[in-house]
């Protein structure tokens, strides 16, 4: 009971954070098939701190990078799945995607340690951009609340890998950023 109460006062606290997306951030895929590629397989964005991997050969769900994550690290906190329509407000996607799109896991909110991923073949690099503001403002909330936190935001993977974004917070980013570029192998 005390754990889904820390759950939903954050998801309020995130939610509260929110501003509303620009109709300039529309366009994602809403469904079909994942063709998305980007040709800087494992590159760094430039300024953006963000990955891009991806191969048309390979066949990437949601369950498997969910998977890929889940295998690659060990969170601290104990990660539960949010229903789409939560997910999209509180990661401020509402109107990008739909909800059957988005897949997040989050914990109590006492850590900064969360997982999202998002069918988005069509302008992923704003998808990518609303994510970004997201962890930034994250920054802000816990470097007040819980400092520490910081450190794995600062080191969050955000990467677009086949038709999906990706955003991770979690103890070890290179693990996550390793196991996900295997995929696209």
């Amino acid at each position: 009971m005390k754990n889904n109460f820390y759950r939903i006062v954050s998801i309020i606290a995130a939610a509260a954070l929110i501003i509303v997306p620009t109709p300039a951030l529309s366009g994602c895929d809403r469904g079909g098939k994942d063709n998305g590629s980007d040709s800087h397989a494992g590159t760094s964005n430039a300024g953006t701190g963000s990955l891009s991997a991806g191969n048309n050969d390979v066949d990437i769900s949601h369950e498997l990078i969910a998977e890929a994550v889940f295998g690659a690290v060990q969170f601290t906190d104990e990660l539960e799945s949010l229903d789409g329509d939560v997910a999209l407000a509180v990661y401020n996607l509402d109107g990008m995607v739909d909800e059957a799109d988005m897949f997040a896991y989050a914990g109590t909110g006492a850590l900064a340690e969360e997982l999202v991923i998002v069918r988005c073949v069509d302008n992923a690099d704003e998808a990518i951009n609303v994510l970004q503001e997201y962890r930034d403002k994250q920054k802000s909330v816990f470097e007040s609340y819980n400092a520490g936190e910081v450190v794995k935001l600062n080191d969050a993977v955000i990467m677009k890998i086949g038709g999906y974004v990706v955003y991770c917070v979690s103890p070890d980013s290179d693990a996550v950023k390793n196991e996900l570029l295997l995929l696209t192998k």
